[in-house]
């Protein structure tokens, strides 16, 4: 069922959330092309796909549309992002394997407890902005809401 996130609790010595569980994927779009022309050299989609591939040993095909979900603003100490977050919903085949540096973990935790202001508090969750925290919990109970229908009803065709 739905309602689940995969987090990866981050090697203690990380560039970013060293020694915390965050995103299973996190990272930054090349900015600048071959040419140094000052263009980026990808999208954020691309820097989706290009993360899934390079943090997890996944070929992004495996786990179906990386879907964008929503951008923010993180400040945190010294460090201010934009961030576009992307979500695989896996269907049914599962998680395939993950190659992941011996430092790190990842596990399955329920999205409310992941996304808590406790969890945040206790000191071993990545930052997050109230608005962060915020859209994550209005899509993952949109996404529940959705499949609880589709579990009773089916799928519904014409309207």
């Amino acid at each position: 069922r739905t309602g689940a996130l995969l987090l990866r609790k981050w090697a203690p010595d990380a560039a970013k959330h060293p020694g915390r569980w965050g995103p299973t994927c996190h990272g930054e779009p090349r900015c600048y092309g071959a040419g140094g022309d000052g263009h980026a050299a990808e999208l954020s989609a691309q820097a989706a796909e290009r993360l899934v591939r390079d943090q997890l040993g996944v070929d992004p095909a495996q786990l179906g549309e990386l879907e964008h979900w929503f951008s923010c603003q993180s400040r945190d100490g010294n460090c201010r992002e934009l961030v576009d977050v992307y979500v695989a919903c896996l269907e049914g085949g599962g998680l395939p394997p993950l190659y992941l540096s011996p430092k790190e973990e990842v596990d399955w935790v329920y999205f409310v407890e992941a996304m808590s202001e406790k969890a945040t508090e206790v000191g071993t969750m990545f930052h997050m902005e109230v608005e962060y925290r915020s859209a994550m919990l209005r899509r993952m109970r949109a996404g529940i809401v959705r499949e609880d229908v589709l579990h009773a009803f089916g799928e519904v065709s014409g309207l």
